[in-house]
């Protein structure tokens, strides 16, 4: 299967999504005041949701490709060296950041966090050093339960998923969310969105959508964004409260499911391409994700202490659109240096021991 465009785009949308949602913390600190932004940047938020259900269908997509990662241990090479060598830049320069000025760090949890839970991304009762990696924790996870399902068949695989997804409404409804970190990670209503996305993966490659009428598929593309923010004031759960979690797993995972069948199809029947600029900012997202928080607070503080004009909008309507442009620039050169040869170096390394024998995917 070809490289899906439309996936990459809806990378890039849930990318942005969430630097925007942040530019709103960074004006809060540091705008002394104004408020230039708008409050709809608040849906950015959902930004994660959709990361998560683009990681499920992204998996399933990746593992029926034929002659590639079809064995647990590939899939783990693969999808760890793409995780933690890029990661692992930005745990260290956040360390070093923390080592000379601690109050830079996880001031909301007095800069304490577990270096090795940190690290490795394991779950424990501290934000991550990275804030941003809370959700990598939960890739890690998705990764280590998907790879039990790598080689079986759709039937089979549909079938494993089922039974995780029941699971998780089970374990919901009769016990909720524990506190402790390790139950409370295996029993988070977020495995619901990657579930949700490996089905819809499962539904394409099964031509389930192939007589559907172009027009219901244009609509879905069109609508779910229409709708997208009154959702998020009926449905989403500030801060991932545990209450409404689990409604808030159930609402976006469906809807964003539904939005990247309707992508992906119309993309497949060559009724919509994309711009390779929107392309490649999905081709980035992962690096606009780790990085942008760095990048928002440096240029924050420096417009904070020489920039900074209360009761004007101007500054602002100036800051925010280099904010946006300094992270996109920043990370396309990132990931050529940064990113594409961690990961390459990591492969090899693996493909050295003999621990895997594919090639690396694009």
């Amino acid at each position: 299967m070809k490289k899906l465009h439309s996936i990459q785009v809806l990378r890039g949308v849930a990318a942005i999504s969430v630097v925007l949602y942040h530019m709103l913390v960074i004006e809060k600190k540091y705008a002394g005041g104004d408020q230039f932004l708008p409050g709809l940047f608040r849906l950015g938020q959902s930004g994660v949701d959709l990361f998560f259900v683009i990681s499920g269908f992204i998996m399933v997509t990746v593992t029926n490709k034929e002659g590639r990662e079809n064995r647990p241990l590939d899939f783990l090479i693969h999808r760890f060296s793409r995780i933690y060598p890029n990661y692992w830049f930005y745990f260290f320069l956040t360390f070093a950041v923390w080592l000379l000025q601690p109050s830079l760090v996880n001031a909301s949890q007095g800069g304490h966090f577990n270096f090795l839970g940190s690290f490795f991304l394991i779950p424990s009762s501290t934000l991550p050093l990275v804030l941003i990696a809370w959700s990598l924790i939960y890739e890690v996870y998705f990764y280590l339960i998907f790879s039990l399902m790598v080689g079986l068949d759709r039937i089979r695989m549909l079938i494993s998923l089922l039974v995780w997804l029941l699971f998780l409404v089970n374990a919901h409804l009769f016990f909720g969310t524990p506190a402790s970190p390790m139950p409370a990670l295996i029993l988070s209503p977020y495995s619901i969105e990657f579930i949700i996305g490996a089905l819809a993966a499962l539904l394409l490659s099964s031509n389930a959508f192939r007589r559907l009428p172009q027009i219901v598929l244009i609509a879905w593309a069109i609508l779910v964004p229409v709708i997208t923010p009154w959702l998020f004031t009926r449905f989403y759960s500030p801060n991932g409260a545990a209450g409404n979690l689990f409604r808030q797993t159930i609402v976006f995972g469906v809807t964003y499911g539904i939005w990247i069948i309707a992508m992906v199809s119309l993309e497949q029947r060559s009724i919509l391409s994309f711009h390779p600029f929107l392309v490649r900012i999905g081709d980035i997202s992962y690096t606009i994700y780790l990085s942008h928080l760095l990048i928002l607070g440096a240029i924050g503080r420096i417009w904070a202490l020489y920039f900074q004009h209360p009761g004007s909008p101007w500054d602002e309507g100036f800051v925010f659109p280099c904010m946006l442009a300094v992270i996109i620039f920043y990370s396309h050169i990132a990931n050529r240096l940064i990113e594409i040869p961690s990961y390459r170096f990591f492969i090899s390394l693996f493909r050295s021991k003999g621990y895997s024998d594919k090639p690396h995917p694009r």
